[in-house]
């Protein structure tokens, strides 16, 4: 809930005292860093500030022109950690506003006034490139604030930041997206390779498991769930279910035996104890053993079931991830509104 800010904080301000008169064509004097102390400078702060350090090297890298007319320039090099809340509720495809708030420690607005030196009051590099953003748009106001000790003079930088998700979109959606196709592989596969599928969709579920784990280490914990967590959840969802569909399948196609196969398997188990053959002579007379009836147990009526909702699960498991594509893009992509 922060960023981090290299400026140049230029001040300029007229001070009376400071007046010289011109010599020639030098208009101004370069006070040396020592005497920059010696002379009066605005009590500035930035309020949402977390951490700030001045530049040191090699020299401090501080600034100030004193003009003949007793116009002061100053300027310092500062990098700042803000604080700046964000919502991250569609976070990778987010946009957040930040801020850079200035304002008077001690002086109010009776004694000091603050304004920005022309409209944008904010010069840039025109190429900024930023790894994780894009800036969209700033803009910058003046304000007067109220404290119980007094009203002071401030003013209020805004940037408008469009994070860029092309890494999520290589490291995270696309690896899923990939995990929850090779789930379905499975309902192609033959039900009677057991290890297969049992292996293929744990290995799924595992694999989903540990993406789930590595995309919530890289940002911020908030209580309220993020776009990438509802992308997650679902993917996790829909291999889960492909492993379990696997198990009403496998259960179909055993089905239940009846009274009279428990029977007749037992008395097989005996008579292969006994050494004997389910072939018997006797006589000049051979009596052939009883055929398995699959239809006595149920076990075609089972079969059947089984094959049936392995078609169903090859055709609504698709169109299932492909409609819940179609809402999730539709709803986390729409135009942004502050």
């Amino acid at each position: 809930m922060d960023y981090r800010l290299d400026i140049y904080l230029r001040q300029k301000w007229v001070d009376p005292r400071l007046t010289f008169p011109r010599v020639g064509d030098t208009d101004h004097v370069i006070v040396s860093p020592k005497d920059i102390e010696r002379v009066w400078k605005p009590d500035l702060f930035f309020p949402n500030e977390k951490s700030a350090a001045f530049h040191d090297v090699t020299v401090p890298n501080k600034l100030m022109r004193v003009y003949h007319n007793g116009t002061v320039l100053y300027s310092t090099r500062i990098t700042l950690t803000l604080a700046c809340h964000m919502d991250l509720r569609r976070f990778p495809m987010d946009h957040q506003r930040c801020s850079v708030e200035i304002e008077s420690y001690s002086y109010e607005t009776k004694n000091l006034l603050l304004e920005w030196d022309h409209p944008h009051g904010i010069d840039r590099e025109e190429e900024l490139d930023l790894p994780q953003f894009r800036l969209t748009s700033q803009k910058t106001e003046a304000q007067a604030v109220v404290y119980k000790t007094g009203t002071f003079p401030g003013l209020t930088a805004t940037f408008d930041l469009q994070r860029l998700y092309g890494f999520f979109i290589l490291q995270t959606y696309v690896p899923t997206i990939l995990i929850v196709i090779l789930a379905w592989v499975s309902f192609w596969v033959n039900m009677d390779a057991v290890p297969a599928r049992v292996s293929l969709g744990v290995t799924t579920v595992l694999t989903m498991a540990t993406q789930l784990s590595g995309s919530k280490a890289s940002i911020p914990q908030v209580h309220y769930p993020k776009a990438i967590d509802v992308w997650m959840s679902m993917c996790m969802l829909f291999v889960f279910i492909s492993l379990v569909e696997y198990a009403f399948v496998n259960a179909l196609a055993r089905g239940t035996p009846t009274k009279e196969k428990e029977d007749e398997e037992k008395k097989e188990d005996e008579n292969d104890k006994r050494g004997l053959s389910t072939d018997t002579f006797v006589g000049p007379y051979v009596i052939e053993p009883k055929l398995k009836s699959p239809t006595t147990c149920g076990v075609t009526s089972g079969r059947e079931a089984a094959i049936y909702l392995e078609r169903v699960a090859q055709i609504c498991f698709p169109i299932a991830f492909i409609i819940f594509n179609i809402v999730y893009w539709s709803v986390y992509l729409r135009p942004y509104e502050y």
